[in-house]
């Protein structure tokens, strides 16, 4: 009779909140890291104030059309998402429930190809969309939310999934 590996313990340097969006990271990414589709690397924060810098979670695709993205967990209920190029989404929930949902339905559109971008030619300014369970959430990287996206100053990409055999109806249509 073989012997079933424990989970390993939870690392003591994470705060609880840390490790929340982590088992909520690796949930949706172990799969693919299993079978190769993507890597995590865990960079875990020393807590020693404001001049550390936050845990971060970083997911990065083996395909090379597929979105890289690193969950950055900057306060109990903040956090800030980095997809492909420049753009960032901060987001910020009181609930618990509804933030760790949130942290799951935007790894599961990024690494299911469900999100797209635009970039202004200046690279400060983008704009994102996470098409989620419940119809696509945009978001700006600044606080400047009427400027027009488009043009020949702006590029937008559409990330694929990580893995092809991604079911179809979680793909943006092309």
């Amino acid at each position: 009779m073989g012997t079933i590996p424990l989970e390993p313990e939870p690392d003591p340097s994470l705060a609880a909140h840390e490790r929340a969006v982590l088992d909520v990271v690796r949930a949706v990414t172990d799969p693919l890291v299993a079978a190769g589709a993507a890597t995590l690397d865990v960079e875990i924060s020393d807590h020693q104030g404001a001049a550390s810098p936050p845990s971060a979670f970083k997911v990065r695709p083996t395909a090379p059309d597929a979105c890289p993205i690193i969950v950055q967990v900057d306060h109990v209920r903040q956090l800030s998402l980095f997809m492909g190029g420049p753009t960032w989404s901060e987001t910020w929930h009181a609930d618990r429930e509804d933030y760790l949902r949130w942290v799951r339905e935007a790894v599961e559109a990024v690494v299911d190809g469900r999100y797209e971008e635009w970039v202004h030619a200046d690279g400060r300014r983008a704009k994102g969309i996470f098409h989620l369970r419940d119809g696509p959430e945009p978001f700006y990287n600044n606080v400047i939310r009427t400027w027009a996206v488009g043009g020949p100053r702006w590029r937008h990409h559409r990330y694929a999934p990580y893995r092809a055999e991604a079911p179809a109806e979680s793909r943006l249509a092309k």
